[in-house]
């Protein structure tokens, strides 16, 4: 039997026999079953970082200080902006006789979700 490609994108490919990613290749026999899971970044750090310069901001601002008004300014709006240019990150997890396998990791939903398609594709003509 021909081995057909189901899709093929930025070295994930995934075809009827094999389902690759730059750094491992998986039997499609093997795959058991696909699960995706969105993973929020930790904003803990920033928000203390942000709360911080607040402090420093108002006990500047209360004191008659430039020099600490503008610390603060720059360490809350510094950690503000870095929250905003923070993004969710995407898996695709493999379920294997031989257990779980985190395969894939992206930024962008829609490449996960066009793997998975092709995934579902493969699965559908393994039969």
């Amino acid at each position: 039997m021909e081995e057909r490609i189901f899709f093929q994108e930025s070295g994930v490919v995934v075809s009827n026999a094999r389902f690759i990613v730059p750094t491992q290749t998986f039997t499609m026999a093997g795959i058991t079953s696909i699960t995706t899971f969105r993973e929020a970044p930790s904003r803990g750090g920033l928000i203390v970082l942000m709360l911080f310069g607040l402090v420093v901001l108002f006990i500047g601002a209360a004191a008659g200080s430039g020099g600490a008004i503008l610390f603060g300014l720059l360490l809350g709006g510094g950690a503000v902006f870095a929250m905003t240019q923070q993004r969710d990150c995407y898996h695709l997890l493999l379920k294997t006789a031989s257990g779980e396998a985190k395969a894939l990791t992206s930024l962008d939903l829609a490449f996960i979700q066009r793997v998975v398609a092709g995934l579902n594709e493969a699965f559908v003509h393994r039969g």
